[in-house]
């Protein structure tokens, strides 16, 4: 029995992972960029355009 939803629970998990989507944590890092200098340096380094989940959130960067 138990192996059974072993093989149930295996496929409900996608064998790929999906990154992590919130258009709203989009919204609020590219308005404290917007509004704090500050921010903006603390990100510049690693943050890619791919990084986002909304193409138009990463589009120039």
């Amino acid at each position: 029995m138990a192996e059974a939803a072993f093989k149930l629970k295996s496929l409900e998990t996608p064998s790929y992972r999906e990154p992590p989507h919130n258009i709203e944590a989009e919204q609020a890092l590219l308005g404290a960029i917007l509004i704090n200098n500050e921010a903006f340096h603390r990100v510049a380094d690693f943050l890619k355009a791919n990084h986002f989940f909304e193409p138009l959130h990463g589009g120039h960067l």
